[in-house]
Parts: C-alpha cells; sequence; structure tokens
C-alpha cells in the first residue's frame, strides 16, 4: 500500500517554513532518477493469479472459461499489477501448486478462484479473492445470472475485484473515495492507469497521464474530477522540467486549483493547493498551513 503523503507534506512545510526551502517534490524528482523510479515501480507491482473457475453443469464448461478469460483479460489491462497469463493459470492448474508454492516460485500476492454451477438457463457464479501474504480472504462475491447476460457479468465482477486489489495493494483508502467519481468500467479502469503512470515520475509517464486525462474528459468525467487530475499534471510537468510555458502552466494550475477549492473544497484539492503553493508560488507558510488543516482524512490523498 501507498504511504501516507499527508505526514511527508507536514514535515516539508516544516521545513520550508523554518529554513526558506521551498521543495516539497523536487528532492524526490531529482535525487532519484526517472530511470531508479520507474525500476523500483516496475518490481513493487503485487503478482495476480487467476486459476481457472469450475463448473457444473454442460453449459457451465463455456461460461467458467469465458469468466476466467475475461478477468485475466481484464486485470491485464490495469498498469499497476502484473497478472499471469491464461497459458501460466492453466499450467498452474495442471501441477496443482500449493500457496505457498505460488508465492515461492511466481512470487504470487493474490489468488483469484471460483465456480460457476448451471441449472437449465440459470447460472450462479462464486468468486473469492483471496491475499496469500497473510493467507486471507478479502473477499467473496456470488451472483445468480442468465447465460445471456454473462458479459454484463464479467464486467460486474471485474471491477469488483479490481476494486478490492486496487484498495489492498495499490492505492489503499483513497481508492474507495474515487471510485464514486467514475460511472463505468472503462472510466474507472482509465483513472486508476493515470494513476499508475504518474506515480512513475518520469516524462513518458507524465505524457500518458496527461492523454488520460484527456480521454477521461471526453467520455464525460465531472469536471471537478479532470481538474484535479490536470493540476496533478502540470504540477509534475513543471517539476519535470519539460514545460514548454512553465508561466502559463502555473498560472492554469492555480486557476484550476482555486476553483476546486471555491466549489468543491475534497481533501485532495486543499492538499495539491498546498503543495503548488510551496513549490511554485510565494511558498506562503500561513496559506499552505491552512489548505492542510481543512483536510478532513490525511490518507485521502492523490
Amino acid at each position: 500500500k501507498r504511504k501516507n503523503m499527508f505526514i511527508p507534506v507536514l514535515g516539508a512545510l516544516v521545513v520550508v517554513c523554518l529554513v526558506g526551502f521551498f521543495a516539497l517534490y523536487s528532492n524526490f524528482s531529482i535525487e532519484i532518477t526517472e530511470e531508479t523510479q520507474s525500476s523500483d515501480f516496475l518490481s513493487n507491482k503485487p503478482v495476480i493469479l487467476v486459476k481457472p473457475f469450475s463448473s457444473i453443469g454442460q453449459e457451465g464448461d463455456l461460461a467458467s472459461q469465458a469468466i476466467t478469460e475475461s478477468l485475466i483479460s481484464n486485470l491485464l489491462q490495469y498498469g499497476g499489477i502484473k497478472t499471469l497469463s491464461s497459458s501460466t493459470s492453466y499450467a498452474i492448474l495442471e501441477k496443482s501448486f500449493s500457496n505457498e508454492n505460488l508465492r515461492k516460485q511466481f512470487d504470487v500476492s493474490f489468488v483469484i478462484s471460483g465456480n460457476i454451477q448451471t441449472f437449465g438457463t440459470t447460472s450462479r457464479l462464486s468468486v473469492e479473492l483471496a491475499d496469500l501474504r497473510p493467507q486471507q480472504a478479502l473477499m467473496s462475491i456470488n451472483k445468480d445470472f442468465k447465460l445471456e447476460d454473462i458479459f454484463e457479468i464479467q464486467d460486474e465482477i471485474g471491477r469488483k475485484i479490481l476494486e478490492k486489489i486496487q484498495v489492498e495493494a495499490v492505492e489503499g483508502t483513497k481508492a474507495l473515495a474515487s471510485q464514486r467519481d467514475f460511472h463505468t468500467y472503462e472510466q474507472f479502469l482509465l483513472s486508476i492507469n493515470r494513476n499508475v503512470e504518474w506515480r512513475k515520475w518520469t516524462r513518458e509517464g507524465n505524457a500518458k497521464a496527461i492523454q488520460i486525462t484527456k480521454k477521461l474528459e471526453d467520455l464525460g468525467v465531472d469536471k471537478y474530477v479532470i481538474q484535479n487530475a490536470r493540476v496533478w499534471d502540470l504540477h509534475q510537468t513543471i517539476l519535470l522540467g519539460h514545460s514548454t510555458n512553465p508561466d502559463a502552466d502555473k498560472s492554469k494550475m492555480l486557476e484550476y486549483a482555486d476553483d476546486l477549492i471555491a466549489n468543491r473544497g475534497r481533501d485532495d484539492d486543499y492538499l495539491i493547493r498546498a503543495i503548488i503553493e510551496l513549490d511554485h508560488f510565494d511558498a506562503s507558510c500561513e496559506y499552505a498551513t491552512d489548505m492542510l488543516n481543512r483536510i478532513q482524512d490525511p490518507s485521502a490523498n492523490a
């Protein structure tokens, strides 16, 4: 899980106010090379195994295979995790690996398993998501459906599992707060992939994050969600040193951030407003402190 950003922000704020430095993120972006950050990011991805679903009933065989392949395909689209391929999944099934061996040989962190029972035209899908590190079940889903609705069920189950993995392994409790902002699976998947690209702290990741923000806007995501993303994107663009017009970008960043404070006022809006005050403007400790004091949940960071 990600570390709480609120504590280092407060620490940096104290340093800024006492000794006059105002590099909240610049130390992170300067002292650690882009190559090292990207390498560390990729190596820390949790590994996910989708075990082939079992079935009861002849028609259930096709449905179980479809669900298995769909879950693997959906999870492969998320850059914050590493999902083992379909061929690996079926090979593991044949060799009957224990959970301990899965951890040792494949570094698996999470396992998704389940079954489908089909009687006539009605089926019941049972799914379990388990964390192998503490050896505990994280969630279970039971869903009755008609076979003709299997495509809708695949997307629904895929999103629920992805949301849970995102909370447990990648973004922590902040993910819970952001889920309500996205009304389709496509929007949700794009949003978490945008976060993955942004956290690489590289020029390539920044460029991809900006592209995804534009796609989310085109898909009709709430304008304040888009504005918040753009503030973070611009902030990173400037600190990475590849803004073509830093003054114009700072002006736009401030415009978006102040509009967010005035019209939405979420914790994440106060956080980024404090950060850009210290990193890009007059380093007003009083104003930045006021922004941070408005945050209700310190874990709800970007």
